[in-house]
């Protein structure tokens, strides 16, 4: 009974239940980057709001955006859950992130796309780290 005890220690005291850096780091950046997404989709209703009322299309691709960047900040929230789903959907999703913005940086390169290509970057970066991997695929 003792032997069992001991070991159930071990198990609760060892650092596989505290989450890897490269993991909090990626849960970070994916933080910065669904709030600067849904600051960029509110201040573009902003500007675009005074030129009279913006037309259907325009809603359902702000509405896209913001939804796609609310997706972002839930993954990066889902990371310590360690489910591997979550780091191949946040993956997939930074991946059509970076496609976008070297594709803007390509035909009309701005600050804006930039900024969110770099955090879209790092953040694929952090997720396809091995430390990340090993923890998220226990």
């Amino acid at each position: 009974m003792h032997e069992i005890t001991n070991k159930t220690r071990d198990i609760h005291d060892s650092t596989e239940y505290v989450t890897p850096r490269p993991v909090r780091i990626a849960q970070g950046w994916m933080f910065v980057q669904a709030f600067l997404g849904m600051v960029a989709g509110v201040l573009l209703v902003a500007v675009l709001a005074p030129a009279g009322p913006l037309p259907g299309s325009a809603w359902a691709v702000i509405a896209v955006c913001v939804a796609f960047y609310i997706g972002i900040g839930v993954l990066a929230g889902l990371l310590d859950g360690r489910n591997r789903w979550v780091r191949v959907t946040a993956l997939i999703l930074e991946i059509l992130l970076i496609i976008q913005g070297v594709l803007t940086m390509v035909t009309s390169p701005n600050l804006g796309t930039a900024v969110g290509l770099t955090l879209a970057v790092v953040a694929a970066r952090y997720l396809c780290h091995e430390e990340t991997a090993r923890w998220l695929h226990r």
